[in-house]
């Protein structure tokens, strides 16, 4: 699990944590936590982050 402060995802392999208001999840098929992992490394395209 990534900790950086500017992260807008998280991986929670082992399904500690629930979302809260306003959060999606991203689930496997088949809980393949390295595929999940893999789409934290993805950029998020500009259209979706938020100014600051």
């Amino acid at each position: 699990m990534r900790s950086d402060a500017c992260d807008e995802a998280f991986l929670d392999p082992t399904g500690q944590c629930i979302g809260a208001v306003s959060t999606y999840s991203i689930y496997h098929p088949t809980d393949n936590i390295a595929a999940l992992n893999y789409v934290l490394d993805l950029p998020l395209p500009a259209a979706l982050t938020v100014a600051n």
